[in-house]
């Protein structure tokens, strides 16, 4: 099997963790599924190979019998910042790019984050559109509001910011791809399959 372990990726499309509190809301197996109902979580959940085989690698990184009742009293010995730095460090994760528009009021802030990796923020268009409806009562002024919030350019300096960040790693489109923290093309600003499989073939080689 061809072993990618020794190579850097990065997370482009990650989410904010749930802080303290807010976790103790969600059992352990709700990491496992979609699915919000009470059955689903506590039932299905725990026989999906999803699951199953979770319980195998994290025990592996916790060092701890994979078993769910001995991951979570592990995870809660540890504490979230000791527990969240193995996971970073396991993952080798060079950068994230965070969706914060999920759960807003109970998760951690991107400054957080940065302890642990470098981290980039994802506009969710959604988000704004989401508080907007909660301000307004008829959708023309809504598509107003909607249209005048990215007309007057009032997220242009967070998008600047990522679009520069973006170019300065080479990056000037999707799909783009980097292999231990260097920007891969097949030299004409493209990529293919068979190039890409052969850097990462060399990269794991090294």
């Amino acid at each position: 099997m061809l072993d990618l372990w020794d190579i850097a990726a990065i997370d482009q499309h990650a989410h904010n963790l749930l802080t303290p509190s807010a976790a103790t809301h969600y059992p352990y197996p709700a990491a496992f599924t979609e699915g919000y109902d009470a059955d689903i979580v506590n039932y299905h959940a725990r026989h999906s190979l999803f699951y199953r085989r979770s319980l195998r690698d994290i025990a592996q990184l916790l060092e701890c019998e994979p078993q769910e009742e001995a991951i979570v009293e592990c995870r809660t010995q540890l504490g979230i910042e000791k527990l969240t730095r193995r996971c970073f460090e396991a993952s080798k994760l060079q950068a994230i790019f965070l969706d914060d528009g999920f759960l807003p009021d109970e998760i951690l802030p991107l400054e957080w984050h940065e302890q642990f990796v470098p981290v980039q923020r994802i506009l969710r268009l959604e988000y704004l559109a989401q508080n907007l409806m909660s301000e307004i009562e008829d959708f023309q002024t809504f598509v107003e509001r909607f249209r005048n919030e990215m007309q007057t350019h009032a997220h242009r300096q967070h998008i600047m910011q990522s679009i520069e960040s973006g170019k300065q790693s080479g990056a000037h489109g999707t799909p783009t791809f980097f292999i231990n923290g260097v920007f891969h093309d097949n030299g004409e600003g493209l990529w293919n399959a068979e190039a890409l499989l052969a850097a990462i073939e060399e990269a794991a080689d090294k």
